[in-house]
């Protein structure tokens, strides 16, 4: 029928990133899709439901914003820092999002954008969907919310007098030196220095390296800043996000695939 597309991806509850490619393929497909099914004599009445429509636009949009927010937290190589900076920002935008629907804008939403015209969109529901998703992003990143202003401690330590600093989250470290140590490296005009290199080198580096930039700076720190300097490398290993073992799965499925060979 001259589509775009000549088939729709598989989607899965395990690859549940799938469902905005998915529905962004359906929607793409749906005028050749009720075309079809007109022809085979199958009914589905939801595909002329005004309302069912309209939240199917919506979803297609919104899942392709959450796929993008999912891209932007993979990769090797980001900070704890990177992966907070990235859901501070999606928080805000969900804000915005609101109130680009609650005005019918759509600047955001382009399938909603698109139906406005021809369709009454009821704007004050999916303003309702918005907000329990700011709510669940709230909720479900509750540690980021109460350890969030810490991570920032990674690139610029000179800016926390140690009071700031909450930590029950590496409470096995020994952090008795802390408030000295911390008053030494603000009196270091060669380690205040160095710091704002770093900060400077982040900028013009790539997302994946910021780890690597970010250890190198802290390791080269003397053992006079030793208890600083455990608890950057205790920050720098929590996990952001759980990329790397769902990339440890990938690879095993790669191995026991049965097109691979052994030796008995």
């Amino acid at each position: 029928m001259d589509s775009s597309y000549k088939d729709l991806p598989l989607h899965s509850a395990v690859r549940w990133l799938s469902c905005g490619k998915a529905l962004e393929r359906f929607v793409g497909c749906f005028d050749a899709i009720k075309a079809f099914l007109a022809e085979k004599g199958q009914d589905y009445p939801e595909l002329e439901d005004e309302k069912w429509v309209v939240k199917l636009m919506f979803l297609t949009d919104i899942t392709g914003h959450l796929n993008k927010l999912n891209l932007k937290l993979q990769g090797a190589g980001q900070t704890v820092l990177d992966m907070f900076d990235t859901w501070k920002a999606f928080v805000g935008k969900l804000a915005i999002f609101s109130d680009d629907v609650a005005t019918s804008t759509f600047r955001y939403f382009s399938h909603l954008r698109e139906l406005s015209p021809q369709h009454s969109i009821s704007t004050a529901e999916i303003c309702k969907y918005i907000s329990k998703l700011e709510s669940e992003f709230t909720t479900r990143f509750g540690e980021f919310q109460k350890y969030g202003r810490m991570f920032s401690f990674l690139i610029k330590p000179d800016s926390f007098d140690g009071h700031e600093l909450d930590l029950s989250l590496i409470d096995w470290l020994d952090t008795q030196d802390l408030i000295m140590q911390l008053i030494e490296l603000k009196s270091s005009t060669l380690w205040l220095t160095k710091f704002a290199e770093l900060r400077k080198q982040l900028e013009t580096t790539a997302g994946r390296d910021h780890g690597t930039c970010i250890f190198t700076c802290w390791i080269s720190l003397p053992e006079k800043f030793s208890c600083l300097r455990k608890i950057a490398l205790a920050l720098l290993t929590v996990f952001g996000s759980t990329y790397l073992c769902e990339q440890i799965f990938s690879h095993r499925k790669s191995v026991l695939s049965p097109s691979q060979s052994f030796d008995k």
